[in-house]
């Protein structure tokens, strides 16, 4: 089932539930929190077209624009530039990461015009807007195609996350993993500091062992994922790395219906594992004991909030006969320095990135 559909799912039910009193009261804070929400969007993307953005926004760029943005989204924007100017001084004559093109678009040449097309804010929490966006180019067809950008609440204010991107050349792709702390790397690789390699060893097209080692090799591999024959990740496994390299996320591909996250902390030059808690086991305790099936459960880290801080996508679905329930959600936990794992927020995933009607 997609989240799409799950989302539409829990919204008619949950609004069907409610007494018509409260439903009209809920009506009516919805529609403020989308009147704010499209007006925060409003202004975020005038002031984001004001000026081209090519690569990375500019220091002076950055400061009109943190108004808008949120910490985690600055933060991110912060750390790509501490690489590009390492990469900058490292090798001058080639062109370093986020020195061209348009990041908060699909499309790197840019948009000439956008519209905002709809709003949706499921809660107080998340907002989702529709752009719909055009470039036009002299003697080139016209392009058109919808981002969603996603907005958090903070306080009274709405500020911008990241933005999925709707163009067909770049469907699935978002903002936040193309910054530090969002790249999926699925091969052989350096973290970002280039202190640590992470090897993949593939049985074909599946992962059979992964390692993370000093890139001088001073300290001998820690073993991630060991695994042989039918038993290894013949689904999506990658690695995600926090932006100061002291921790490490991984998607562990175990099938179709099911995916876990491992988490690894950097401590006195060894990594150590930190167990993520179920956080929804009541949950899932409650749907198979009114004799529902799980028929999916992903756990899958997305991108790192800030060094200590990741977000995760949880989707559990379960079916009994014609009937299908499930969740999807984006989970924030933070990593305390005394190793227990902190839930700081769970709401509703964004739904995919739209598509433009004709």
């Amino acid at each position: 089932m997609k989240p799409t559909l799950l989302l539409s799912l829990f919204t008619s039910l949950l609004l069907s539930a409610r007494e018509p009193a409260a439903n009209q009261s809920d009506q009516q804070q919805s529609l403020a929190h989308q009147a704010s929400c499209r007006s925060t969007a409003q202004a975020c993307l005038s002031a984001l077209r004001h000026q081209p953005i090519q690569g990375l926004p500019s220091d002076k760029q950055l400061q009109d624009l943190s108004a808008f943005f949120s910490p985690g989204l600055i933060n991110a924007l912060h750390h790509a530039e501490v690489i590009q100017k390492r990469e900058q001084r490292r090798a001058p004559d080639e062109k370093p990461p986020w020195i061209e093109g348009d990041l908060f678009s699909s499309l790197t040449e840019g948009v000439t015009s956008w519209s905002i097309e709809e709003v949706y804010t499921p809660d107080a929490e998340n907002g989702f807007v529709t752009v719909a966006q055009k470039y036009i180019e002299k003697n080139q067809p016209e392009l058109r195609w919808a981002d969603l950008f996603v907005f958090v609440r903070s306080g009274d204010k709405w500020l911008l996350d990241d933005m999925l991107m709707g163009g067909d050349w770049a469907q699935g792709h978002t903002l936040r993993e193309n910054l530090p702390g969002g790249e999926k790397q699925d091969v052989d690789h350096l973290s970002p500091d280039e202190w640590w390699a992470v090897k993949f060893t593939m049985e074909g097209d599946a992962v059979a062992k992964m390692t993370v080692q000093a890139a001088d090799k001073s300290s001998a591999p820690h073993v991630i994922v060991n695994r042989q024959g039918d038993d290894c990740l013949s689904f999506k496994t990658y690695a995600i790395w926090n932006p100061d390299s002291s921790m490490l996320a991984i998607r562990l591909g175990e099938g179709p219906r099911t995916s876990e996250t491992k988490v690894l902390r950097l401590k006195n030059e060894e990594w150590t594992e930190i167990a993520i808690p179920d956080w929804f086991q009541e949950e899932r305790r409650t749907s198979t004991g009114n004799g529902f099936r799980e028929d999916t459960h992903h756990v899958d880290p997305l991108y790192w909030q800030d060094d200590h801080t990741l977000v995760l996508l949880y989707v559990n679905t379960w079916s009994k006969d014609s009937e299908g329930d499930g969740m999807v959600k984006h989970v924030t936990v933070r990593f305390e320095k005394d190793g227990s794992v902190k839930l700081i927020r769970s709401v509703d995933a964004p739904p995919e990135a739209p598509k433009l009607k004709p």
